[in-house]
């Protein structure tokens, strides 16, 4: 038989505890014994019930009982009155007249919870076709508004709630995986679903309770730790619902309840909020997908090209470049074409030959039928044939017109005048310059130009292109291969190319105009959703006061379904619904025992309780094993449940949600629990899962991972983890204060009998001056005898002290605790302190034994959750020598992040905090990342282009301004960047995001772009999210804005 003892230790007397027993507290028999019985003597026996008397003659008859189905039977010897005389210790184990007798003893021991109901649940399923329930209720809330405020990765985890996948929580330390499974669990009951919640540890299970108390409701939860204790609560809570049920004849009379109603105007009025936050959201969304839109293949986005353009000339463009839009279809392959023929002919007119920098528009195409020889022969010949003669005919011109009019000899026609001198030069210039056109050396536009002159300008013309033909005749085989080529483009091919030939920026320009037809075709209106005015796209209140109505909606709901479930409770049973739920037994009545309250066919205790919070062995005793029992079933902390204990609790869920960190312990294995006459389990054994967690993984759940860190109060405290084990995809909130959020004590205590006496007073000194009494304090040491010591310690420190002693207990009062680093998972303190205790021993020696946190499979994982601990700062007292934890770069590079490796950078960046050395501190961070960063959030510019962009931005306000603006790209705040920081006077003043993010859905990027804006103004600075469509439309009307905000105190 088993009787159940309560034992506490107390923190400062390590070696004392005190037991206690509650006097409801049930004795039962072994169920191990039980199921022997079962299965090796009678099959169908019926569990023996201990009545709540339990005196003796109850007792005797269950001791005949046993005895009989062992076989001892032959006789039933008396027993004595005095059943519970004090042994004598002296007096043999056996006597002569084998004297039959209870003796007054027992054995104290740690009694794992039975796994007999698991055991059980397992043989259904080798033994029965499990009954299955597939179908859902019908969805009271198709929307993914919660209840509750999260943030943008929780709110992903709606988002797969809401399309009925199974679900894992990738949740690392202070990431808000409790408020996640309370929004989750809220959101189920607004659907209408149940919901079962599988913790191990009771303290999991009492924050899931207490968060939905916060939100008031909790009497719609019900938590079971072990079946036989909760029995009373369960009926207690029920009783109460009855009661209050019964105790109006109108359920919403009471004022207590009357909140939980809402008019058919209030309805409608949530439901056009709705509307509208959807309408918002979605408008937000088509806008940034516009703005990230790829408009030339995967090269340019709309933002890119306003990039490229940054100001709006399209039509000036279009008008000094004589380009023409019909000419284009603006496709991504016509792109790709203009780019390479732009880059092609640039390479070649820069660094080759530019043929509209020598004779390509002087000489007449049909020059180039002839080769290279007869081409040097025909202007040789000219030349020297025609150069020295105009050069004369100039000069004889020059003295004809000496006394005449300038005037009349430019404007009018000297042929029509009676000037004889004046027109037989005019003729002899015509007759050299018809004796050249025979040879089609001019092209027509050279012909036009010398047309349009005066005499004197006709012969200077004619002989100074003579003179640069002959001069640049060399260049006439490279002018001919280029005339092959650019024959063969097209009319407005070969205008791009002589534009690009003539007029250095004309690519740049171009492709500005080019980019900008296709911005004003892709035209995108103006957007208000800045950050910093108010305009039609903020919606807060209004997701708020949705919010508020679907608790109270669900609230309302739940109580219906309370009364029908009563209802459905008198249809199915001949007692009264105060009968089933009965505190005690009477004469005519036994009380239900708990599982046959859960099992009830008329589904009464669901119908009470949606959502029951238990451990995996008292689900197998409480709900009967059928698949999809309840709707969803949650796990948490499922790093540390081992598969096989709640692979059934799986199985009793339509679909699961299983939240936990692959970097934090696995299951622990006290008990070795021998399972495998179960075939079942050794099927699920064979899939080499240690854990739910690693389970859920494999069967391809939907991985959701959560992305702020809450916990720490400065990124300090976790961005060794972060790197080390997250690939840097946590984003930690910004300090609210500057301070040193950890501090390093090298102490070179000596590692002496396994402990180290000078760490551990080190550690006591520090409490006494250093910690407030205030502050919630947890210490964690690498062994047990460490820890022993330091609680000692003290204790000592406590009797010789006596302010000692209140400070002690007034820390005490905060949750103080002393814990070896094995049992250190769950906790969270304002200030952790951690000692390292090992260190030289008395000979001078560093074994570097180290303990678990050597380990290669779990020394990481336990210096992580170590290490995630803190709030507000981490102590570390450290005896290991600073020339060991230094060398860590090789033992990293060799083995990786794990074991001593990973434990010597961790001190290393410890120190270097303490120490405030930036270098040191960059340095082991991306050592420990090995480069591996995660960020979801794409950068929507890439360096360059927004280094680009923020130079001409900055310069244009500071022109503005009249004073220097400095600009900082990808600035942090914490573990959020933003893309422009603008600093004047050597002081950051405003940060700006581009567009905003997009990386998700647009509900929870639109969650992320307002915390983004909260964070920089709970930050003291001013922020603008600048959407590039705004500065393109109106650049003027943007840089006003800014420059406000930039004059602007935060």
């Amino acid at each position: 038989m088993i009787w159940d003892f309560e034992i506490y230790g107390f923190q400062n007397l390590s070696g004392s505890i005190s037991i206690s027993r509650k006097s409801n507290q049930e004795i039962i028999i072994n169920p191990s014994l039980i199921r022997l019985i079962k299965k090796e003597y009678i099959p169908l026996f019926k569990k023996l019930k201990i009545d709540e008397n339990k005196n003796q003659k109850n007792l005797k008859n269950i001791i005949k009982s046993l005895l009989k189905i062992f076989g001892i039977n032959n006789s039933f010897p008396e027993f004595t009155n005095s059943l519970y005389d004090q042994f004598d210790e002296n007096s043999p184990k056996f006597n002569n007249s084998h004297e039959t007798r209870l003796i007054n003893n027992g054995v104290f021991g740690l009694y794992a919870n039975s796994k007999e109901s698991l055991i059980s649940d397992y043989v259904k399923l080798e033994q029965t076709n499990l009954t299955c329930h597939f179908d859902f209720p019908k969805d009271n809330n198709e929307t993914l508004f919660t209840g509750v405020a999260l943030d943008h990765s929780q709110q992903r985890v709606i988002r797969s709630i809401n399309q009925k996948k199974n679900i894992v929580i990738n949740g690392p330390p202070g990431t808000g995986k409790s408020k996640t499974l309370t929004a989750s669990i809220v959101y189920l009951l607004s659907k209408g679903y149940s919901c079962l919640v599988v913790c191990e540890k009771k303290t999991a299970m009492d924050v899931l309770y207490e968060n939905m108390e916060s939100l008031n409701l909790q009497d719609f939860c019900i938590p079971i730790s072990e079946v036989r204790k909760d029995r009373r609560k369960v009926v207690n809570k029920a009783r109460n619902i009855i009661e209050n049920i019964n105790s109006e004849s109108k359920l919403f009379k009471s004022e207590s309840e009357e909140k939980n109603r809402f008019s058919k105007r209030e309805k409608d009025i949530v439901k056009q909020k709705i509307e509208k936050v959807n309408e918002i959201v979605n408008l937000i969304n088509k806008t940034k997908k516009r703005l990230n839109k790829d408009l030339l293949g995967t090269k340019k986005t709309y933002s890119d090209l306003v990039v490229y353009v940054r100001n709006n000339r399209y039509k000036e463009l279009s008008d000094i470049l004589k380009l023409n839009s019909k000419f284009y279809n603006f496709t991504f392959n016509e792109h790709e074409y203009l780019k390479n023929l732009f880059d092609l002919y640039t390479k070649e007119f820069e660094e080759t030959f530019n043929p509209f920098k020598s004779l390509y528009t002087i000489l007449n195409p049909k020059i180039f039928e002839k080769n290279e020889n007869e081409f040097n022969k025909l202007i040789r010949s000219l030349y020297h044939e025609y150069h020295e003669k105009l050069n004369n005919l100039k000069n004889k011109l020059d003295l004809s017109l000496i006394g005449k009019s300038n005037f009349a000899f430019k404007y009018m026609n000297y042929s029509e005048a009676k000037d004889e001198e004046i027109g037989a030069i005019q003729n002899e210039y015509r007759f050299y310059l018809n004796k050249i056109k025979n040879y089609n050396l001019f092209h027509k536009s050279i012909e036009n130009k010398i047309n349009a002159v005066d005499l004197r300008q006709k012969i200077i013309l004619l002989n100074s292109y003579l003179k640069e033909i002959f001069e640049f005749k060399n260049d006439f085989n490279n002018l001919k291969t280029f005339h092959l080529l650019y024959t063969q483009k097209n009319e407005n091919e070969q205008y791009l190319i002589k534009k690009l030939g003539f007029e250095a920026n004309f690519k740049t320009d171009f492709f500005e105009w080019y980019y900008s037809h296709i911005l004003s075709d892709n035209f995108i209106d103006n957007f208000d959703f800045n950050g910093f005015d108010k305009g039609y796209h903020d919606i807060e209140l209004d997701v708020n006061h949705v919010n508020s109505f679907i608790v109270k909606k669900t609230v309302k709901k739940l109580i219906d379904n309370r009364i029908k479930g009563i209802s459905k409770f008198k249809r199915y049973s001949k007692i009264t619904i105060e009968q089933f739920f009965a505190k005690k037994s009477t004469s005519k009545r036994k009380k239900y025992p708990l599982f046959k309250i859960s099992n009830h066919n008329s589904g009464i205790f669901k119908s009470f309780f949606p959502v029951c919070m238990t451990n995996p062995g008292s689900c197998a005793s409480l709900f009967p094993m059928e698949k999809g029992y309840f709707d969803y079933v949650i796990f948490d902390e499922s790093s540390q449940l081992k598969i096989e204990d709640t692979f059934t609790s799986l199985l009793r869920g339509k679909k699961a949600i299983v939240s936990g960190d692959i970097h934090q312990l696995p299951p622990m294995d006290y008990f070795n629990e021998n399972l495998k006459s179960s075939e079942t389990f050794k099927n699920i054994n064979d899939n080499n899962s240690k854990s739910l967690l690693d389970f859920a993984i494999s069967q391809d759940y939907n991985s959701q991972y959560l992305d702020i860190h809450y916990r720490s109060k400065h990124p300090d405290l976790i961005n060794f983890s972060n790197a080390a084990f997250y690939n840097s995809r946590l984003i930690p909130k910004p300090p609210l204060k500057k301070y040193k959020p950890i501090e390093f004590f090298s102490i070179k205590g000596r590692f002496i009998n396994q402990v180290n006496t000078d760490e551990a007073n080190s550690i006591v000194n520090y409490i006494e001056t250093k910690i407030r009494k205030t502050q919630s304090l947890g210490i964690a040491t690498f062994s047990l005898k460490q820890r022993d010591k330091v609680l000692n310690e003290l204790e000592l420190r406590s009797k010789s002290s006596h302010s000692f002693y209140r400070k002690l207990e007034s820390l005490k009062r905060n949750g103080f605790f002393v814990k070896n680093i094995e049992n250190i998972q769950g906790e969270e303190r304002e200030i952790i302190i951690i000692g390292t205790t090992y260190g030289l021993d008395n000979k001078d020696r560093f074994k570097e034994l180290l303990g678990p946190i050597n380990t290669k499979k779990r020394g990481h994982k336990l210096l992580n959750v170590l290490i995630t601990r803190a709030i507000e700062k981490k102590i570390v007292f450290s005896s290991i020598p600073e020339n060991i934890f230094s060398n860590f770069k090789p033992l990293i590079e060799k083995n990786g992040n794990r074991g001593k490796s990973i434990l010597y950078a961790y001190l290393y960046y410890a120190k270097a905090i303490s120490d405030n050395q930036t270098e040191k501190i960059s340095e082991v961070l991306d050592i420990v990342s090995q480069k591996k960063y995660h960020n979801k959030y794409k950068r929507e510019l890439n360096s360059k282009s927004l280094k680009l962009f923020s130079t001409y931005f900055v310069n244009n306000l500071s022109n503005i301004i009249g004073e220097k603006i400095i600009c900082e790209n990808y600035f942090k705040v914490g573990g959020y960047e933003y893309e422009i920081a603008l600093k004047k006077r050597n002081s950051v003043k405003l940060l700006i995001d581009i567009n905003g993010k997009v990386a998700y859905n647009s509900y929870e990027d639109y969650i992320f772009d307002m915390d983004r804006c909260h964070i920089a103004k709970k930050s003291n600075y001013n922020y603008y999210r600048l959407w590039l469509s705004n500065f393109y439309n109106n650049l003027e009307y943007e840089t006003n804005k800014i420059i406000k905000l930039l004059n602007k105190e935060a």
